[in-house]
């Protein structure tokens, strides 16, 4: 894929007392990414990972370390 055609996403902050509604914005996020929408789970999954802070990456480990391949 050309970087062209890769979408812009920009991650809101983690929202630690209410991590619903952060993931609820991780999704608005996605449709109104530009130049297209992220539609695919596994990029959906990967940013949501690379932006979790620490501390709370360490909580859920097992969950990042234990990807489903074909549908994390």
């Amino acid at each position: 894929m050309t970087t062209s055609k890769l979408a812009a996403v920009v991650i809101p902050p983690f929202i630690k007392l209410v991590p619903a509604l952060w993931f609820h914005m991780l999704e608005a996020t996605y449709d109104l990414a530009s130049p297209r929408p992220v539609k695919e789970s596994t990029t959906k999954y990967y940013h949501i990972v690379v932006h979790l802070p620490p501390e709370i990456a360490r909580v859920v480990r097992d969950v990042i370390m234990q990807l489903d391949s074909t549908d994390p």
